[in-house]
């Protein structure tokens, strides 16, 4: 079975589906449009699909459940078995619009556009630096700018240090970004 995780590239790269046969296939609206967060979608071939269960119910994936016989009756369609709770309204309804702006433009130009995004953020924080002149900002992923066809795209990795050379965490660059009007998507390791 193959899995294609198409999330960042289906606005500026799509996947041709009739080349990559696969039978599921994952994509992020709020990606596409730029969101911070959002939506996503699974699309599953027919066949793959029914090989998807799961272990628990919750939300709106029953028709009926009574817990004193410990019955439940779970929805029959294979999209109706993993909406959990409610879903995000207002994001279903800007899906609608963001594919309207996205087809006003090629993935070319969208492509030309955040790769001159990503260079531009990737060039200012390499310039930062502190009062002691000490380096601000450390940029992953260089030498695959060199070596690499198409760079690293839009994707910018880096981690933020202090005058005295120690890191800052994720949390603290997050929540100071946030007050200054700035949306990062920050990913904790543990």
């Amino acid at each position: 079975m193959v899995l294609l995780d198409a999330a960042k590239g289906c606005s500026t790269d799509p996947p041709d589906l009739s080349t990559y046969k696969a039978d599921f296939v994952v994509i992020s609206f709020y990606k596409l449009f730029g969101y911070p967060t959002g939506l996503g979608a699974l699309l599953a071939r027919n066949e793959a699909a029914k090989l998807l269960k799961k272990s628990y119910f919750s939300g709106g994936t029953v028709a009926a459940s009574i817990a004193d016989i410990d019955f439940v009756k779970r929805r029959e369609g294979i999209e109706e078995s993993f909406e959990d709770g409610t879903l995000s309204f207002l994001s279903i309804a800007a899906i609608r619009h963001g594919f309207d702006i996205l087809n006003t433009l090629t993935p070319l130009s969208i492509s030309r556009h955040t790769s001159s995004l990503a260079r531009y953020t990737r060039n200012t924080l390499l310039a930062l630096r502190h009062a002691n002149g000490q380096e601000a900002c450390v940029i992953y992923g260089l030498e695959c700018l060199k070596a690499a066809y198409n760079g690293l795209g839009p994707i910018v990795s880096f981690n933020l240090k202090r005058a005295d050379g120690s890191w800052v965490g994720p949390r603290e660059v997050e929540k100071l970004a946030s007050l200054s009007g700035i949306q990062l998507r920050v990913t904790f390791m543990t």
